[in-house]
């Protein structure tokens, strides 16, 4: 009777030993099992990162050639041209596959202008100017976030002379020039390369951030030389420019012409038409001026509805009456009197009085920008005087007589 109990008290707990070994093993084949898995995905983990961390190292790369370029760019429209390229290549969209445009915003036509396209050729779009009075662009120039749609609306579809494949989406995205909207990037490709251009939306911002960062630095040069309304240049940049041409022709002995010109009785047309009528008037006039003079000719606003020209190696030419200076301000006069002016539908008559003041090949040293500028003045209160729409002339230093010409 103890045999069967002694076999049965070593075959229990060698079976129990059994059943452990046997468990144990398992668990470690499960446990490698598990390690390897979790090595293998640790390793995937780790490559991902590692091409995630490569992409974004070369992503940051071209972003700063990119700003370089941005920023070594001289125009606004070498900017938008620039920005165009950039954002397609970083983008990868494909001008075989894509539609790519850029429109600044006119805000005294409330509107968009075409400024840069891929392809180049812009015979696949119907029209240069958008008006802002429908979505979605209305929309994203109020908002000033980016939008991408999956399908093309119908109102964009018509900037196009053919209408792109139903499965083309958009991507428009504002750029910002002083936290106020200056242009829109537009994108009309494939849904896919839309979805790209979401994953890639930081990329995307970086560069149009810059953009804008060198549109403002632009445009604060462009303020400390141009005069903002007419885009010529402002009186203190005139006024460097005179001081120098002086010394110059002092040092060569040539001579020097100014003309002020102010328009005759201005401020009825701002009374009578509003002030968008009076800067539209000078805005026409500065066309006006810049079709007569010469490309060597330097036109500034002085201010208000005065502007003055700078005529370089350009004086009296025999007797007074036939003095270059008169006669280049004569071309001014007239072609400012035969503009035909359109307001409202109606024609208004413009006319403008000029003072010229000449400073002589061999006048001294003494005469400067502030004499001669001076003069000019006293010129054109003189044509004032004698009726407006006139020119009136006279010499410095300035021993020589003035005279008169033209009339209504």
């Amino acid at each position: 009777m103890n045999e069967p109990l002694v076999m049965w008290g070593i075959a229990l707990p060698a079976l129990g030993l059994i059943a452990y070994l046997a468990w144990r093993e398992s668990a470690v084949r499960l446990h490698r099992r598990e390690s390897t898995q979790q090595r293998f995905e640790l390793r995937r983990a780790y490559q991902e990162a590692s091409a995630e961390r490569d992409r974004l190292f070369d992503q940051l790369e071209y972003l700063q050639t990119a700003g370089r370029q941005l920023s070594a760019a001289s125009t606004r429209r070498d900017i938008y041209r620039l920005l165009l390229r950039l954002c397609a290549e970083l983008v990868g969209a494909r001008p075989s596959s894509a539609l790519l445009s850029l429109w600044r915003y006119d805000p005294t036509q409330y509107s968009l202008i075409c400024e840069a396209a891929l392809p180049h050729n812009r015979d696949w779009l119907s029209t240069e100017r958008i008006a802002l009075t429908e979505a979605p662009i209305s929309t994203v120039m109020a908002e000033r976030k980016p939008m991408m749609l999956p399908q093309t609306p119908d109102t964009l579809r018509r900037l196009l002379a053919s209408p792109p494949p139903p499965e083309w989406g958009a991507a428009l995205l504002p750029v910002m020039v002083e936290e106020q909207p200056d242009s829109l990037l537009l994108l009309l490709c494939p849904t896919e390369d839309v979805e790209r251009v979401q994953h890639q939306r930081r990329a995307v911002s970086l560069l149009l951030l810059h953009a804008g960062l060198c549109l403002e630095n632009l445009l604060h040069r462009e303020l400390a030389m141009f005069d903002h309304l007419t885009r010529v240049h402002n009186f203190a940049y005139f006024q460097e420019r005179l001081t120098q041409e002086l010394q110059r022709c002092h040092r060569f002995e040539l001579p020097l012409s100014v003309l002020l010109i102010d328009l005759d009785q201005f401020k009825q047309v701002n009374d009578t038409y509003g002030h968008q009528a009076g800067d539209w008037v000078l805005l026409s006039t500065v066309q006006v001026i810049k079709g007569v003079i010469r490309s060597v000719d330097l036109l500034a606003r002085y201010g208000g509805d005065e502007f003055v020209v700078m005529l370089p190696e350009t004086g009296r030419n025999g007797p007074a009456s036939a003095s270059e200076a008169l006669a280049a301000a004569q071309r001014i006069r007239e072609a400012i009197a035969a503009h035909d002016y359109q307001i409202a539908g109606r024609q208004l008559r413009v006319t403008a009085s000029i003072g010229i003041s000449v400073r002589d090949p061999h006048a001294p040293p003494t005469v400067t920008a502030a004499a001669l500028f001076k003069h000019a003045d006293e010129q054109l209160y003189r044509a004032k005087q004698a009726g407006r729409n006139r020119c009136a002339i006279g010499g410095e230093s300035l021993q020589e007589g003035a005279e008169l010409a033209g009339g209504v």
